[in-house]
């Protein structure tokens, strides 16, 4: 099937931007907006990369253009370097733009920071735009190993943008650890869809996707007879879409809720997870009942060893305490014997003693 978009100005570029997280369990990558593309037409979104493995930061991601995109620019984030590779378009697909054939397609794109301080820290999402140019014809089909790029998913026509996002720890910019957002999913043969995350025995995460639909613009060979409208999907014409409000309305419903259903399995993966780490150092303490049943005695030990300490210090105090009575009634029977000794015997004290030649008149009165 020929394949002839219809050319249009490309819109103005945005700013590649580093924003803070949502408030959000999100944690994967996506477009936004990823639905309502036409074939054979141009449609700007943004990659939203988020934070890479925890306490590393975001140095190199790689984005495997699906089939069936004739185009892809970029807006280059500040501090990173940006390289396309691309592949030979098969003959039905080559168009032209600007006057000349265009043979080749986008592969590859491969984004890398210049430094550890241009790279994404994890308190940061990067989100990249991006200018898209799709074609009319769409043949890669998704398989069950993943591989492939081009699929129907939750009954919608789904273009898989696969990215490889590295992570490094320090300046050498190794690219160690490495998330594999490439997990493309497609319904099976009942028309069953799977989740957007595939399992996690699968060793992929779920890829970043656009949903499409049969535009107006190309210009197609349908079994020998020229149409305009539709597109090519796995050999088979698609019609144009007649209802454009209730195309859009349906991709919107399936992207929002697909998003909060991996929004959610990813908060009930960090709960579990919690789980599992509880459970695991539950574990390793009972493998050391023993150590533990050795500690408590210590401690029962020094508690025991307190209580008799506060038992001496008590005792202390209270010696001291008479010590200090003692010293005061000493100080007090040598500053004033009389009041000393009526506070000891209880006894009266006459303070007005007869004089001495008093005491003799007495006596020899009695005489």
């Amino acid at each position: 099937a020929a394949c002839t978009p219809t050319p249009r100005p490309n819109p103005s570029p945005r700013h590649a931007l580093r924003t803070p997280p949502r408030q959000s369990s999100s944690a994967h990558v996506s477009l936004v907006p990823n639905y309502g593309a036409a074939s054979g037409g141009y449609f700007q979104t943004s990659i939203k990369v988020p934070h890479g493995h925890s306490g590393r930061h975001t140095t190199k991601m790689i984005l495997h253009v699906p089939r069936g995109m004739l185009s892809v620019k970029p807006t280059k984030p500040a501090g990173w370097s940006v390289a396309m590779s691309t592949y030979d378009l098969a003959e039905e697909d080559r168009y032209e733009s600007h006057g000349s054939l265009v043979t080749t397609g986008p592969d590859k794109i491969t984004f890398t920071a210049d430094s550890l301080d241009d790279a994404l820290h994890n308190d940061h999402l990067l989100n990249i735009p991006l200018q898209l140019k799709l074609g009319c014809s769409f043949k890669d089909q998704v398989q069950d190993d993943y591989s492939g790029s081009n699929s129907v998913w939750q009954g919608q026509h789904t273009l898989w943008f696969k990215m490889e996002q590295f992570s490094s720890a320090d300046e050498d910019l190794n690219h160690d650890k490495v998330s594999p957002w490439t997990g493309a999913q497609k319904d099976d043969a009942e028309g069953m869809s799977p989740s957007w995350n595939p399992p996690s025995a699968s060793g992929v995460k779920a890829c970043p996707y656009l949903i499409i639909y049969a535009g107006s613009r190309c210009s197609l060979d349908h079994s020998g007879t020229p149409v305009t409208g539709g597109m090519d999907w796995m050999n088979a014409y698609v019609k144009p879409a007649e209802n454009m409000d209730a195309v859009l309305n349906e991709q919107h419903v399936i992207t929002l809720a697909t998003e909060a259903a991996l929004d959610a399995q990813e908060s009930l993966d960090g709960v579990y997870a919690s789980g599992a780490t509880l459970l695991t150092t539950t574990n390793t303490l009972k493998g050391h009942d023993s150590d533990i049943d050795a500690l408590r005695a210590r401690v029962a030990k020094l508690e025991g060893d307190n209580n008799t300490l506060n038992i001496a210090v008590a005792a202390l105090a209270l010696a001291a305490a008479a010590l200090g009575v003692i010293s005061l009634l000493c100080v007090f029977r040598v500053s004033n014997k009389k009041q000393f000794a009526y506070s000891i015997s209880g006894l009266p004290i006459v303070t007005n003693l007869p004089t001495l030649s008093a005491t003799k008149e007495i006596d020899l009165g009695k005489a």
